[in-house]
């Protein structure tokens, strides 16, 4: 009886820690919020950032966020080139977070020695940027 018991409270504690894990977090709000809708905010966020600050990459200030990119509750947002890095772990100078093509924009980012992009979805990559 103790051990049955002993393994349901190991199982739940394992369920509640995945549930409160960054990336896993991430991934359920992208699902709630839809990939496409995710990207196509990215699109018009694009359009409507570089419109304005004419920059190569910078950080956003949260009076931009669209809902989408809100409801992530990311540390920053950087915008760059091709795409949108959403913080939502940062330790030092190192952080990981979404990687989001804008919609229209039919690439994967690129990795390099202080950057790596997994693949989620279409035009959605969890980044880890180490330096």
């Amino acid at each position: 009886m103790h051990a049955g018991r002993a393994f349901l409270i190991c199982i739940t504690a394992l369920s509640v820690s995945a549930c409160t894990d960054t990336r896993s977090r991430a991934l359920a709000t992208v699902k709630r919020v839809k990939p496409v809708s995710l990207r196509k905010d990215a699109a018009v966020f694009y359009k409507n950032i570089f419109a304005e600050h004419r920059k190569t990459n910078f950080v956003v200030s949260p009076q931009y966020w669209s809902w989408s990119f809100s409801e992530l509750h990311p540390e920053r947002i950087t915008a760059y080139p091709d795409g949108f890095a959403i913080c939502l772990e940062s330790l030092g100078d190192a952080e990981s977070g979404l990687y989001i093509v804008p919609l229209g924009m039919d690439h994967d980012p690129a990795p390099t020695h202080w950057a790596s992009f997994e693949k989620l979805s279409e035009g959605i990559f969890w980044y880890s940027f180490k330096p």
